[in-house]
């Protein structure tokens, strides 16, 4: 079955799905900015698989257990936004963190939630606590593989191209939309199961569900592909977390992940698991830990930060937790107005020193109690 490209009510976000139609040419994502060639990489996330929702009632039961609206992906004349792919969290009743998921939309009622490898059965197991009577069948789908396609440029993640970003109705860029600079010719394939551009931000290029024992080159011919750790390096440069190493489950709450920032909640839709911590945070205004990206010193050893070790100021205080690391890139829950206004950052009991910014893509202006 052949593929075709189509284009939803935000003209910047483009889906690769199956699809009767005949599809033959090859495609363009997005239009040439620069004379210089594209780095494009593609890398399968090995740590990632993919679960296969089916069945009238499917809508219902995730509309019941995500943050997002799962409406955005459904086509009907009351729903003004149409979209292949959401970015979502499952919750607990706590309000905390069990799972970081991206949720596709297929044909008829065919949903897939592309989740971490390690928990898959857990989440399994979760969504089959809440089907209850409905109409919902679950299943892991082995044969299919993620894959994540990105511009490889060292500026793409730091300083270039942070103006002229599509933002949406908060200033914030807008997930999905147009790439950072262009992408190459991008084939149809038979092994494509979809393709979207990454809803989160858009410096994260297009994510792919692919048949098991294919390759991103397939799509995106000119890439170059590389272990799954470059794109690790990427959204640690960024502060984006992924999985759960960056969002231990029960161990965090959604904003202090910067859900909102990433476009994976929906503060309209009704209610949820979870729902009503999350929301009483939001209106209030009260987060004031959030994921963010840090630098480490070139002359630190690694091997003395263990996941979750203490960071603290120069004064000595705790102002958080560091996270993971790739390279010298990592990720640390801190705590915002006092981690950035610090002089110097280290890891408690060593020698590993810290510098933190404030990730372009969040609001200029935050909260007055952050």
């Amino acid at each position: 079955m052949l593929c075709i490209l189509s284009r939803f009510s935000n003209p910047l976000l483009s889906v690769i799905t199956r699809n009767t139609k005949v599809c033959e040419e090859v495609r363009k994502l997005s239009t040439v900015h620069s004379t210089a060639k594209v780095k494009l990489t593609g890398a399968k996330l090995t740590n990632r698989c993919v679960i296969c929702l089916s069945g009238t009632e499917t809508p219902q039961l995730l509309q019941g257990l995500l943050t997002n609206n799962v409406d955005h992906l459904e086509e009907n004349a009351q729903n003004r936004v149409n979209l292949p792919c959401i970015y979502t969290m499952s919750l607990n009743v706590q309000g905390r963190v069990l799972y970081d998921l991206f949720l596709y939309k297929l044909k008829n009622s065919e949903f897939l939630l592309d989740c971490d490898d390690s928990v898959h059965l857990n989440l399994i197991q979760h969504l089959k606590m809440y089907r209850l009577r409905k109409k919902v069948s679950i299943s892991s789908k082995n044969q299919w593989s993620v894959w994540t396609v990105f511009n490889a440029d060292e500026d793409s993640a730091s300083s270039a191209n942070k103006d002229g970003k599509v933002l949406d109705e908060h200033g914030l860029p807008l997930g999905g939309s147009e790439p950072v600079t262009s992408a190459p010719n991008m084939h149809t394939t038979d092994d494509l199961v979809i393709g979207v551009k990454d809803p989160r931000l858009a410096d994260l290029g297009h994510r792919l569900v692919l048949n098991a024992g294919c390759s991103a080159t397939e799509v995106f011919p000119d890439a170059r592909l590389s272990e799954n750790t470059e794109y690790t390096k990427l959204r640690y440069k960024l502060g984006v977390g992924e999985g759960v190493k960056d969002h231990p489950p029960g161990a965090c709450f959604p904003l202090e992940c910067n859900l909102e920032y990433l476009h994976g909640i929906s503060f309209h839709k009704g209610c949820y698991v979870g729902q009503e911590l999350t929301a009483r945070t939001y209106y209030t205004g009260v987060v004031r830990k959030r994921l963010m990206p840090v630098k480490i010193d070139a002359d630190a050893d690694l091997s003395k930060a263990p996941v979750d070790c203490i960071v603290e100021n120069e004064q000595g205080k705790n102002v958080g937790k560091f996270r993971n690391s790739e390279e010298r890139y990592g990720l640390a829950l801190l705590r915002v107005e006092e981690s950035l206004n610090s002089k110097e950052l280290r890891v408690r009991g060593s020698d590993i020193k810290l510098s933190v910014n404030k990730p372009y893509w969040w609001p200029q202006t935050l909260s007055k109690r952050e």
